[in-house]
Protein backbone atom coordinates (compact mmCIF):
# COMPACT_ATOMS: atom_id res chain seq x y z
CA UNK A 1 0.00 0.00 0.00
CA UNK A 2 1.23 3.35 -0.73
CA UNK A 3 0.55 5.99 1.62
CA UNK A 4 1.84 10.07 0.13
CA UNK A 5 4.96 10.23 2.57
CA UNK A 6 5.93 6.70 0.38
CA UNK A 7 5.16 7.85 -2.69
CA UNK A 8 7.12 11.15 -2.40
CA UNK A 9 10.10 9.08 -1.13
CA UNK A 10 9.78 6.83 -4.32
CA UNK A 11 9.24 9.51 -6.84
CA UNK A 12 12.83 11.39 -5.47
CA UNK A 13 14.50 7.75 -6.09
CA UNK A 14 13.07 8.17 -9.45
CA UNK A 15 14.33 11.38 -10.31
CA UNK A 16 17.73 10.72 -9.26
CA UNK A 17 17.62 7.50 -11.35
CA UNK A 18 15.84 9.01 -14.78
CA UNK A 19 17.56 12.26 -14.53
CA UNK A 20 21.21 10.89 -13.74
CA UNK A 21 21.76 13.17 -11.28
CA UNK A 22 24.43 11.49 -9.46
CA UNK A 23 25.47 14.46 -7.09
CA UNK A 24 21.85 14.31 -5.22
CA UNK A 25 20.12 12.26 -2.79
CA UNK A 26 16.58 11.53 -3.01
CA UNK A 27 15.89 12.90 0.48
CA UNK A 28 17.93 16.35 -0.45
CA UNK A 29 15.19 17.00 -3.64
CA UNK A 30 12.32 18.97 -1.74
CA UNK A 31 8.90 18.57 -1.88
CA UNK A 32 8.21 22.06 -2.83
CA UNK A 33 11.32 22.50 -5.51
CA UNK A 34 10.61 22.86 -8.94
CA UNK A 35 11.64 19.89 -10.99
CA UNK A 36 12.49 21.70 -14.03
CA UNK A 37 15.13 23.21 -12.07
CA UNK A 38 16.37 20.23 -11.52
CA UNK A 39 19.97 19.79 -13.70
CA UNK A 40 19.62 18.37 -16.53
CA UNK A 41 16.48 20.11 -17.17
CA UNK A 42 13.14 17.41 -17.96
CA UNK A 43 13.62 16.99 -21.54
CA UNK A 44 11.19 15.37 -23.76
CA UNK A 45 13.42 11.86 -24.26
CA UNK A 46 14.11 12.07 -19.87
CA UNK A 47 10.60 13.14 -18.99
CA UNK A 48 8.80 10.04 -21.17
CA UNK A 49 11.45 8.00 -19.39
CA UNK A 50 10.25 9.50 -16.32
CA UNK A 51 6.35 8.91 -16.79
CA UNK A 52 7.21 4.96 -17.64
CA UNK A 53 9.07 4.86 -14.70
CA UNK A 54 6.39 6.04 -12.41
CA UNK A 55 3.59 3.67 -14.47
CA UNK A 56 5.88 0.95 -14.11
CA UNK A 57 6.78 1.23 -10.09
CA UNK A 58 3.29 2.21 -9.14
CA UNK A 59 0.98 -0.11 -11.52
CA UNK A 60 -0.69 2.85 -12.92
CA UNK A 61 -1.38 4.10 -16.37
CA UNK A 62 -1.09 7.74 -17.19
CA UNK A 63 -3.68 8.90 -20.67
CA UNK A 64 -2.61 11.33 -22.74
CA UNK A 65 -5.05 14.06 -21.39
CA UNK A 66 -3.83 13.44 -17.79
CA UNK A 67 -0.48 14.24 -18.60
CA UNK A 68 -0.12 18.49 -17.62
CA UNK A 69 3.12 20.53 -17.30
CA UNK A 70 1.59 21.38 -13.99
CA UNK A 71 2.10 17.84 -12.95
CA UNK A 72 6.06 18.42 -13.16
CA UNK A 73 6.26 21.62 -10.98
CA UNK A 74 7.67 19.60 -7.83
CA UNK A 75 7.37 16.52 -6.13
CA UNK A 76 4.21 17.31 -4.62
CA UNK A 77 2.01 18.04 -7.60
CA UNK A 78 3.71 14.57 -9.18
CA UNK A 79 2.42 12.90 -5.80
CA UNK A 80 -0.92 14.11 -5.94
CA UNK A 81 -1.56 12.81 -9.41
CA UNK A 82 0.05 9.38 -8.77
CA UNK A 83 -2.23 9.40 -6.00
CA UNK A 84 -5.31 9.77 -8.34
CA UNK A 85 -3.94 7.33 -10.09
CA UNK A 86 -3.79 4.60 -7.46
CA UNK A 87 -7.19 5.46 -6.25
CA UNK A 88 -8.87 5.98 -9.42
CA UNK A 89 -10.33 2.41 -10.04
CA UNK A 90 -10.58 1.28 -13.99
CA UNK A 91 -7.97 1.36 -16.87
CA UNK A 92 -5.85 3.74 -15.02
CA UNK A 93 -4.27 0.96 -12.51
CA UNK A 94 -2.98 -2.10 -14.22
Amino acid sequence: MWNDDRIKEEVKKILVKVMMLKRLKPSEIGDEEPLFTLPPTLIPDRLLELISEIERVFGIRFEDEDISEEMFLSVNNLAGRIREQLDAPGPSRR
